[in-house]
């Protein structure tokens, strides 16, 4: 545990096993009496890559990850519990921790967001303490949680948020992710629904008359969300601690040549070659290689990274078993696998690219000899032996584009699997094959001339597929894989043909996630309006409710409306659905446009719909098993409903709008004929 750090006028004194100082009260703490809560999140998505790989509680410090170094600090303590509380995949990832002690551990399963205040809810729930200590689970130089428990009991309060110490020229400290609650704290949390600690449980203490107070700590806690964070509690954590400055371990391997300045912590199996600079703060962990006259500054290699020669790496993060390659020049990123420098990228990218394409083309180089004059076989024949051999040549190519692109495939596959919004789009391949196989009777009966354009198209796809490649844009990546399809389609079957699937193409389209740039920019926007939309329809309905950011208070209950229920899911959904119906019903065009665009208003109304009525559940239905059934078959309740609205407004274009006859005039004479047929029927007369 770091040491050291001056004592403010405004601070409370510390703990004299950790900082030397001397508590105030002078009264005793049993931490018998004490809970300790860890507040572990799961992985973020876009706003950092490292976090979106693994969750911030996974990071590694020196060979330990920061979840395991806070338990094993607490449970040292004499810490009577320590309640992890995460998501359902927490305890899974727990397994792979290197946890010795087990016995004082107990792990809280949150199947949705209950917030700050309902984890300590869940806690109080499950073991009865005299006070409640809640950390957040990326922390690197945590406090001691005697101090912690000595100043919450020194300040007579019954609800202690602890900040950040204030840094120079900075007027405001910022939360240090630690808190610290007694029992009667715990029992004014709302029985249900999400409550956080300063927005929800410090308005609900101060309307009972109980106490909260606001304490600095004497060193930062080191609490991070992303990578440029971690590497600053990295530094502290070297830069306070005696016992790591320049610390090198006996059984690393390190060149006499080798030059080290700063705190730098090089553990057992790191290997430092000749010619190499290591610029602290930074750790080497075990395993991990700088190679012959690199650089390191102010970094952290995890385990089995390696830096090649002459690389630079710079405020940056090694994650395990990454290489950065020769000459390469990395700062202010996180590396998760092989790194090479623009150079090399751009060799092997246009490699890969030459070499596949070539191995595509000699793939069908024999059937290219046969039908040289156009291409390709003819594809609608009445022979069978021809039919076969198209079937196969078809069959080869798509393989051939599988292979190709099988990366991409499976990125899409990942994504539609572990992401709520885009899971729809999974089914979208199999729809554009059903759009395909009920158009076939009028598509088989275009000509096909196979149109060299399609190369073109196939070409430009590919360069696309090099420029996400060079550059890291894993969009331009999957749109090459539609524009192939595009090509493919045009060069084999000629431009009748493309003219008749290009919608379905289109179609395809919406299979792949949005950009992360247009992602992060409608994220915020649509829970807003989710939250407001909702809090409007429960005004409508004679509820008392209000709002506080993106929490809907309804008759003393509160539900928070997360990212994942902005409406973003149903919208691409919904948008699939219209999509469908308008390749698959015969209607005018601008019939289609008003089916197609009405997805949008669609999404919005049966999203507020689901967030109302849920709402309106929580105020009647109690326990977390029914509040999570009720809120995923709310979503799937949406489907039909969606569906409902489309057929009704279907229904209503047919009823309004009534197209004329396209030739009146031997309509109307054929109507006069067969009424003057019945008239002569009705009077006995015979009509020849």
């Amino acid at each position: 545990m770091p040491s050291g750090g001056k004592q403010g006028k405004d601070k409370w004194p510390q703990d004299k096993n950790t900082y030397g100082g001397k508590v105030k009260s002078g009264k005793k703490i049993n931490m018998e009496d004490v809970v300790a809560v860890i507040l572990a999140g799961g992985r973020d998505f876009g706003r950092c890559p490292l976090t979106t790989a693994m969750a911030a509680w996974a990071w590694s410090v020196e060979g330990k990850s920061v979840l395991a170094r806070l338990i094993d600090s607490l449970l040292h303590a004499n810490v009577k519990k320590v309640l992890v509380c995460s998501n359902s995949d927490m305890p899974c990832a727990i397994k792979s921790l290197d946890l010795r002690d087990h016995s004082g551990i107990e792990f809280i399963d949150e199947p949705l967001p209950v917030g700050t205040a309902g984890c300590l809810r869940l806690a109080a729930s499950r073991c009865t303490a005299r006070y409640y200590a809640l950390y957040s689970a990326s922390m690197v130089t945590p406090p001691d949680i005697k101090w912690i428990t000595n100043a919450h009991v020194a300040a007579k309060s019954n609800l202690t948020v602890f900040l950040q110490p204030a840094e120079t020229g900075v007027a405001v400290n910022r939360t240090a992710g630690i808190y610290m609650a007694d029992v009667q704290a715990a029992k004014c949390i709302p029985s249900a629904g999400y409550c956080d600690i300063k927005e929800g449980l410090i308005p609900i203490l101060w309307r009972k008359g109980l106490s909260s107070r606001a304490l600095s700590l004497h060193h930062d806690s080191g609490s991070y969300r992303n990578i440029d964070q971690y590497l600053h509690a990295i530094g502290g954590y070297l830069k306070n601690s005696e016992n790591h400055t320049g610390f090198i371990h006996a059984q690393a391997q390190v060149s006499p040549s080798a030059r080290i300045n700063g705190p730098v912590s090089i553990q057992a199996g790191a290997r430092i070659e000749a010619g190499s600079v290591i610029l602290g703060p930074a750790i080497i962990e075990s395993g991990s290689v700088v190679g012959p006259s690199a650089v390191v500054r102010s970094s952290v290699l995890w385990s089995g990274s390696k830096v090649g020669q002459g690389a630079c790496v710079s405020n940056s993060v090694l994650a395990n078993d990454a290489v950065v390659s020769q000459k390469a020049f990395i700062q202010n990123k996180a590396c998760l696998a092989t790194t090479l420098n623009p150079a090399d990228r751009l060799t092997q990218a246009a490699y890969l690219a030459k070499s596949r394409l070539n191995e595509l083309y000699s793939l069908f180089e024999g059937a290219f000899e046969k039908q040289a004059s156009k291409f390709i076989p003819s594809w609608m024949t009445a022979k069978t032996g021809s039919a076969i051999a198209s079937v196969l040549w078809l069959m080869g190519i798509f393989l051939a584009l599988l292979w190709l692109y099988w990366p991409e495939i499976t990125d899409l596959r990942t994504i539609w699997a572990k992401s709520d919004e885009y899971s729809s789009g999974l089914l979208v391949p199999f729809l554009a094959g059903y759009i395909i196989w009920s158009r076939w009777p009028k598509l088989r009966s275009v000509a096909v001339n196979p149109c060299i354009w399609g190369l073109a198209l196939l070409a430009i796809a590919q360069l696309l597929r090099l420029f996400g490649l060079t550059f890291m844009y894993a969009s331009a990546q999957r749109l090459s894989l539609i524009l192939s399809v595009a090509g493919l389609i045009w060069y084999l079957f000629g431009t009748q043909f493309f003219k008749k699937i290009i919608p379905v193409v289109l179609f395809l389209i919406l299979m792949l996630p949005m950009p992360k740039s247009v992602h992060s920019r409608i994220m915020l926007p649509l829970q807003h309006w989710a939250t407001v939309s909702s809090v409007f329809s429960l005004e409508t309905l004679g509820f008392e409710v209000w709002r506080e950011g993106n929490m809907i208070h309804v008759n003393n209950v509160t539900v928070a409306v997360a990212e994942a229920c902005n409406g973003l899911r149903m919208l691409t959904a919904f948008f699939i659905i219209s999509t469908l119906v308008v390749l698959l019903v015969e209607r005018t065009w601008w019939e289609k446009l008003i089916i197609l665009f009405s997805a949008v208003p669609i999404g919005f109304f049966c999203n507020t719909i689901r967030l109302t009525l849920t709402a309106m559940a929580f105020t009647v239905i109690q326990g977390q098993f029914w509040e999570k059934l009720f809120h995923d078959f709310g979503g799937i309740a949406m489907m039909p409903l969606a569906l409902a609205v489309i057929v009704l407004e279907l229904w209503l274009l047919r009823r309004i709008f009534v197209l004329p006859a396209a030739n009146p005039g031997p309509i109307h004479n054929n109507i006069i004929v067969k009424k003057a047929a019945l008239n002569a029927v009705t009077q006995g007369e015979i009509v020849k």
